[in-house]
């Protein structure tokens, strides 16, 4: 039998000071971002962009800020907390308690890219073939940085291969609600009292 592998990593890279710190998921976003360049430099001289190879510095950290950083960040307060951006719109602005949607940021590089492409008078559909050719990249390092912050783990399963993930058991959407869904049940069956519960 192999031993269950329980998910310990921590998702600061580098601590510097205080609460600032490198995390593995903004290492990520820049070695999506790196990749990108170059794999889109090396278009430009196959003749497979219309970008010239001046520009593709520019287009690559416009569509990370106002493309990729912009939608995602729009897209995570749109879709998943609302109430809280409409409460404290500061809260955009807070880039260190986290919040990126993935399709916000997909959104947000195709606006931009029908942008780019009108004010360059570049072809959209042909700056979109390079897109989608360089985006996937970024995803790999994303998904990477997923894992190593213990996110999107998948269902229940008792196969001797799978892994743990401690994080799980504060995620009120997992089965009998989490940790909380678990110490209620345990307290209404007299298993177990309010306090002890830290209720």
């Amino acid at each position: 039998m192999i031993a269950t592998y329980v998910h310990d990593i921590d998702p600061i890279a580098l601590p510097l000071f205080g609460n600032f710190a490198i995390r593995w998921y903004g290492i990520s976003y820049v070695a999506g971002f790196i990749a990108a360049f170059f794999l889109l430099r090396w278009f430009v001289s196959r003749g497979s962009s219309e970008l010239k190879r001046s520009e593709v510095a520019d287009f690559i950290c416009l569509a990370a800020l106002l493309g990729v950083m912009l939608g995602g960040r729009l897209g995570y307060f749109l879709l998943y907390a609302w109430d809280d951006f409409i409460q404290n719109p500061a809260i955009f602005l807070r880039i260190s308690g986290g919040g990126m949607a993935s399709h916000g940021a997909i959104a947000g590089l195709t606006i931009f890219a029908w942008f780019f492409a009108r004010y360059k008078k570049l072809s959209w559909a042909g700056l979109g073939d390079n897109l989608v050719t360089v985006a996937p990249l970024g995803v790999c390092f994303g998904r990477i940085a997923n894992f190593i912050n213990g996110e999107l783990y998948g269902r229940t399963t008792d196969h001797s291969w799978a892994m743990k993930f401690p994080g799980e058991l504060y995620d009120i959407r997992w089965p009998d609600g989490g940790i909380s869904g678990v110490l209620e049940k345990a307290v209404s069956a007299g298993a177990l009292t309010p306090e002890a519960a830290g209720r």
